[in-house]
């Protein structure tokens, strides 16, 4: 179908941007959505589209899915000399899982709060996997929504904004015109659970750093190498409007700027 379609869309419109997919890509076992990509590959609709969208929803071991079925889908798309094919991840969010807010763990209040961590960080995560785009589905409705996974929650004529909305719109901002310099994501060990991730960018002449750890009942203390002296300023509670901003540059010149790093993403930017 797609083969057939796609040269009558760009007949119409020679700037149309035509997605194949969108695939759920089941995981963590993939063996039937590997079976359907391939497929549809063999079908030879690759050329024909300008990228391959597919469904992340939340997390998996010490990463977020949508780290694992990037890195999967792309290693197919490679055995068939489409290694550059751009991916669009149309449809994430942290979800509970069923439309039963008792799916909601460990309860739903924690759970919120949980949604709020991975928003602050999912962005981060899409600019760094290089994707196309990334949609979060959805923004507003009613309980129970899309299994929860909505940013606004909407009740009669009210609309109430969560932490996770703030969290969005605020990394959205300060992930604006950012590009990652760091090495290739791949999905971190479940060793790494307890630990800083970091993911490094430039925003013009700034550097921009993202650091959070995947589940901790403390603060992990942390200390970020810097230049000597180097001037920043740090944004953390990311799910509040508006977030803590305030200056944290290295003023003792020791290069290194010490943060206490938890479960909600702080970003640091050095100017």
């Amino acid at each position: 179908v797609l083969k057939r379609v796609a040269p009558a869309m760009r007949a119409a419109n020679a700037h149309a941007q035509i997605l194949g997919g969108a695939l759920l890509y089941q995981w963590p076992d993939d063996s039937g959505a590997q079976l359907f990509l391939k497929g549809m590959l063999d079908a030879g609709p690759g050329q024909a589209i300008d990228a391959l969208s597919f469904h992340a929803y939340g997390e998996g071991g010490a990463g977020d899915l949508l780290l694992a079925k990037t890195n999967r889908i792309r290693q197919i798309l490679g055995a068939y000399g489409l290694a550059n094919k751009p991916l669009f991840a149309t449809e994430i969010a942290a979800t509970c899982g069923s439309n039963s807010a008792t799916a909601c763990q460990p309860n739903y209040a924690t759970w919120k709060t949980r949604q709020a961590n991975y928003a602050a960080r999912i962005y981060a995560e899409a600019i760094a996997l290089k994707l196309k785009g990334a949609f979060w589905y959805t923004l507003a409705l009613p309980n129970p929504g899309f299994q929860y996974s909505q940013l606004v929650d909407i009740s009669n004529t009210t609309l109430a904004p969560r932490q996770s909305y703030y969290a969005f719109i605020n990394s959205a901002h300060l992930l604006e015109g950012a590009r990652y310099t760091g090495p290739a994501l791949a999905e971190p060990p479940i060793n790494q659970m307890g630990k800083v991730q970091a993911l490094p960018f430039t925003k013009g002449r700034s550097r921009l750093y993202v650091l959070w750890v995947p589940r901790t009942d403390f603060p992990v203390i942390y200390n970020l190498p810097v230049p000597a002296g180097a001037r920043a300023i740090c944004t953390d509670h990311l799910d509040q409007n508006p977030p803590a901003t305030y200056d944290c540059s290295d003023t003792n010149r020791d290069g290194f700027i010490p943060r206490a790093i938890n479960e909600l993403p702080q970003y640091v930017e050095l100017r």
